[in-house]
């Protein structure tokens, strides 16, 4: 029976000196008991490279982002060249983000709202786009004058 993929795989090899990525594996052999047999382990679909603006982090507490805003409220935008699953949790209930936890799409704005004093939140996040995971750690900040 094939192997077969139901979503694309980003496909990575050890070249002897670093790893490279989405070659075609066709000769590759497996023992199957009495001798070699080729496989041919292909990747359904390249799948593309995602980048993020800003970039993340390679693990928790990942790339540290903050806005701090007198008498206005705060947000925090994080853009991906493509369409990824979101991550997030919050410290508090006071700020929320445009994208439910676990949701997908192509970016994510994190708001605090202004309500006439001072308060924050923070926002522990991820994104995967299925073959890497990138970090982010939002605070929020609004603050008023007295």
């Amino acid at each position: 029976m094939p192997l077969t993929f139901l979503s694309a795989k980003a496909v990575k090899y050890w070249n002897g000196s670093s790893w490279v990525g989405s070659q075609d594996f066709g000769a590759v052999k497996m023992w199957n008991g009495s001798t070699w047999q080729v496989v041919g382990i292909r990747p359904y679909a390249d799948v593309a490279l995602t980048t993020f603006s800003p970039d993340g982090g390679a693990s928790y507490p990942g790339t540290y982002l903050s806005d701090s805003q007198y008498n206005t409220g705060a947000s925090i935008t994080i853009n991906a060249s493509a369409s990824v699953v979101w991550n997030w949790s919050a410290d508090n209930s006071n700020g929320g983000a445009s994208v439910v936890n676990g949701g997908s799409a192509s970016s994510i704005t994190f708001t605090l709202s202004y309500a006439g004093y001072s308060y924050d939140t923070s926002f522990l996040v991820n994104a995967s786009n299925g073959a890497e995971t990138k970090y982010w750690e939002v605070y929020l900040e609004s603050l008023t004058f007295d």
